[in-house]
């Protein structure tokens, strides 16, 4: 009976469309706060840390 129960809600849910409403936003959000950081990482760093990150292309 359990099984059941359990068995209709996980298709009622896997049946709903994911919202991506809002979610480009948080993407940009979260990229421009990963991009800051990485920033001030290079500023902060030595030569070897930017010539690395330079060699990763982290600014491309």
């Amino acid at each position: 009976m359990k099984r059941k129960k359990y068995g209709d809600r996980a298709t009622a849910y896997l049946s709903k469309p994911f919202n991506e409403w809002g979610a480009d936003d948080e993407r940009q959000a979260y990229s421009n706060t990963v991009e800051k950081i990485y920033e001030k990482i290079y500023e902060l760093g030595t030569a070897q840390t930017k010539t690395k990150m330079d060699e990763m292309g982290i600014f491309r």
